[in-house]
């Protein structure tokens, strides 16, 4: 399309950039689109900066990604957030925290996905007491973090880290038990070796009607590894396959 409309003399507007990035396939062409809005003057655009920045993150051409982040003259959270999920994508999981703490330094608030995503590097990174704060600011800016994925995160942070008591919760808060959420939670305990704690939660997760998958089978087998229970545990997965 791009091509056609230099064809005929049309130049093309910020919108035709940010719409082609979206369909880029392959690193080469990305960098060959960003020379084009920087011969019409455009890299500077916020908008059209942000997708740049997308696009560079998603090829995991990190410090392209920062060169154009820093190059921006107005960054709000969009702009991060771009960075962020590439970098968390593709387990960059310091930069990650690194980005958030300079965001806040350019005075931006974050907002869900920021959040998502800074917990996502606490849990990976054992990252505790960064992961409360976080937790604490949630809450503060009045965000919900009895739902997903703000919930589930929470959970799968607290889990990873030992903290099952504070993973549970969360967890009871929920105002809807989805599966994901119900796999969080029994991961939590198998993954600490609490088995019963973990076989319970399965239990409740089938007297509520919640549909299993696969992530939920593995988990209930972990869990039967570590106790008694496996006859009870493979019983349930010859139940339900």
């Amino acid at each position: 399309m791009r091509n056609q409309m230099q064809t005929e003399g049309v130049s093309p507007s910020s919108a035709t950039f940010v719409c082609s990035m979206k369909f880029l396939e392959t690193p080469d062409n990305g960098q060959g689109v960003h020379c084009e809005i920087v011969k019409l003057g455009l890299e500077k655009e916020t908008l059209v900066g942000n997708t740049v920045v997308d696009m560079y993150a998603k090829f995991v051409l990190i410090v392209e990604a920062e060169d154009v982040l820093q190059s921006l003259l107005t960054r709000d959270v969009v702009s991060w957030n771009a960075m962020m999920t590439g970098l968390i994508e593709h387990g960059y999981f310091d930069e990650t925290l690194n980005c958030f703490e300079m965001m806040e330094l350019d005075g931006i608030f974050p907002d869900s996905i920021t959040f998502i995503c800074g917990l996502q590097a606490c849990c990976s990174k054992g990252a505790i007491d960064r992961g409360r704060e976080m937790h604490s600011w949630i809450i503060k800016l009045s965000l919900s973090e009895i739902d997903d994925p703000f919930g589930r995160t929470l959970v799968d942070m607290y889990g990873k880290c030992g903290l099952l008591e504070e993973a549970q919760k969360v967890f009871d808060k929920f105002r809807f038990r989805s599966k994901g959420s119900w796999n969080a939670i029994i991961a939590a305990y198998a993954e600490c070796e609490h088995s019963e704690e973990a076989i319970e939660c399965f239990d409740r997760m089938q007297e509520e009607g919640a549909s299993l998958d696969s992530i939920t089978i593995v988990c209930v087998l972990k869990a039967s590894r570590f106790s008694s229970m496996v006859a009870q545990g493979h019983k349930y997965i010859v139940n339900e396959c």
